[in-house]
């Protein structure tokens, strides 16, 4: 007969649902954080996408020798933008920002032009567009996109100047 005693091998209930209590402490910590970080992603992701949009038509008008404009898809800069050329064709649609995005046009561009030369018409305004939070209640960074006159597009990070 054996009369060593038996070990135990493999974890308690109650370990394990130690383990599990402090699993979802842990999680419950950290979604409020991951959530913010997603939004400020996505604020990023559509400033990029409006800055590429806006170096591509200047590029395009370039290339084609002719006015390209760069267009909301709907009523507002929110539902997205396209890049017409001068016949209005789309040449490349971008779809709009999540629901809990806007993006405001700070100046009175509801459309933006490109010359054959890729700058401004005269007596064009700065166009600037600033892209965040759609209410007041999330802490979203915003950022700003500004056209010069010259027609280049930059991005930064913050509300625009």
């Amino acid at each position: 007969m054996n009369t060593m005693p038996r070990r135990s091998r493999g974890f308690t209930l109650v370990e394990l649902m130690a383990t599990l209590v402090v699993a979802g402490i842990l999680v419950t910590m950290a979604v409020p954080a991951l959530s913010n970080l997603l939004n400020n992603q996505r604020v990023k992701t559509a400033s990029f996408d409006l800055y590429t949009a806006l170096t591509y038509a200047r590029s395009e008008a370039v290339k084609r020798n002719t006015d390209v404009k760069v267009a909301p898809n709907g009523t507002t800069w929110s539902s997205g933008w396209r890049v017409l050329d001068g016949s209005n064709t789309v040449l490349r649609s971008w779809s709009g920002v999540p629901s809990n995005l806007a993006v405001s046009e700070l100046g009175n561009a509801t459309i933006i032009t490109y010359t054959h030369d890729g700058r401004m018409p005269v007596g064009t305004a700065q166009a600037r567009f600033q892209i965040g939070a759609a209410n007041s209640q999330q802490t979203v960074a915003s950022r700003c996109i500004q056209v010069d006159l010259s027609g280049r597009p930059s991005t930064q990070s913050g509300g625009c100047s």
